[in-house]
């Protein structure tokens, strides 16, 4: 059974009890409408893990860290760049892609609303799972495109897009959450 599953890390624990019901189902109802358009998708999760919880990952899944900004996250601890993010406050999480490896984050600090968290984890799990940097964007629309309202659903294609990747295998890098 193939499942298609995004876990958060949330090291801070931003993320209260209420809002991360409200992210879970919101994200998980965009994966369901995914997992519709994926032969041999069976299931879909979304998980989290706190504080110096490790998430037990599959070899399909995504892993996006909720980190409070550019400058306390996973990429820049793993010695990757945010130039990209440092320089717009409205550049909502960054994924750093690389031979075959995935390194996703959201920044908590710059998010308005709880749906906006569930929209940047898609989008950034988009890159992640294409292993694709700004290029992704180019003849999208929806929550894909270079500056998204993320309170808004996927858009159908945004959910095609994402189906032609949800099964493939990505190495998700993990972190040691005491750097940052």
């Amino acid at each position: 059974m193939s499942e298609i599953k995004i876990h958060f890390a949330d090291v801070g624990r931003r993320v209260g009890d209420d809002d991360r019901a409200r992210v879970t189902g919101k994200l998980g109802s965009y994966l369901f409408k995914v997992a519709k358009l994926v032969e041999g998708a069976k299931a879909v999760e979304v998980g989290w893990s706190t504080g110096a919880g490790r998430p037990s990952l599959g070899p399909t899944d995504v892993l996006v860290y909720v980190v409070k900004d550019p400058d306390h996250g996973a990429i820049k601890a793993n010695g990757g760049s945010v130039a990209i993010a440092k320089a717009s406050d409205k550049v909502l999480g960054l994924t750093q892609v690389m031979q075959g490896t995935g390194l996703s984050e959201v920044y908590w600090d710059r998010l308005q609303f709880w749906q906006e968290l569930a929209g940047a984890a898609f989008h950034e799990a988009c890159h992640n799972k294409a292993q694709q940097g700004n290029e992704l964007h180019a003849g999208q629309n929806g929550i894909l495109v270079a500056a998204p309202v993320y309170g808004l659903p996927p858009s159908d294609k945004n959910l095609e897009f994402y189906a032609k990747f949800a099964l493939k295998e990505i190495k998700q890098v993990i972190v040691d959450q005491s750097k940052f």
